[in-house]
């Protein structure tokens, strides 16, 4: 019987300095032709980025800015409510599960500038939604596409008492198989394990 647990979560970046690119892109907005958010938690920290770099509170003006800079905007079908909710305009493309929808089938992205508000894409943070993302980036590349990443997140170890049982069954020898999806989600096992004598 398999066991799911998360030993990997995505947090907001902290760190003013990681956040420079994102607050450069939101600046120069209009300069990008389609702007992709990897979650509802990319679409939270650039509507708090950009309300903080200009001063926005009232959800009019917010989405008013947005529109003027003439940017498509593009989310997964499940975040395209938090798009909403947080910067009050609507997705103007929906994906059902993959990055990889986003192709000249759904939209012309030859020859076009993307900005992708998100994880980190570095090898070390990937987990399944970054290398959806790796994947359609090489795509897009490929296809003539001029890619800017801002990452407003990074992927990180999750609480270990929030997987405690399922930390218990490796421990003692219950579980057969291990599948990992990210060498972050290693590194939280390995600590986990640790954590009850485990070497």
């Amino acid at each position: 019987r398999p066991l799911w647990a998360s030993l990997s979560t995505v947090s907001a970046l902290e760190d003013e300095s990681d956040l420079h690119p994102l607050d450069d892109a939101i600046l120069r907005l209009s300069d990008f032709d389609f702007v992709l958010f990897s979650g509802q938690q990319a679409i939270r920290v650039f509507a708090e980025r950009m309300r903080m770099l200009l001063s926005l509170e009232d959800m009019d003006i917010v989405a008013g800015f947005l529109r003027a800079a003439g940017s498509k905007f593009c989310t997964m079908s499940r975040d395209a409510t938090t798009l909403k909710r947080f910067c009050g305009v609507t997705a103007d493309i929906t994906l059902l599960g993959s990055f990889q929808e986003l192709s000249p089938h759904r939209a012309d992205v030859r020859s076009r500038t993307l900005l992708i508000v998100g994880q980190s894409i570095s090898y070390n943070e990937m987990g399944e939604t970054e290398r959806d993302l790796r994947a359609a980036t090489t795509n897009w590349s490929e296809d003539g596409a001029r890619l800017y990443i801002a990452p407003a997140l990074r992927r990180v170890p999750a609480d270990p008492d929030e997987n405690a049982h399922e930390l218990n069954l490796v421990s003692d020898g219950s579980v057969e198989a291990i599948v990992l999806d990210s060498v972050v989600a290693a590194r939280s096992l390995v600590d986990g394990l640790a954590a009850r004598g485990v070497n």
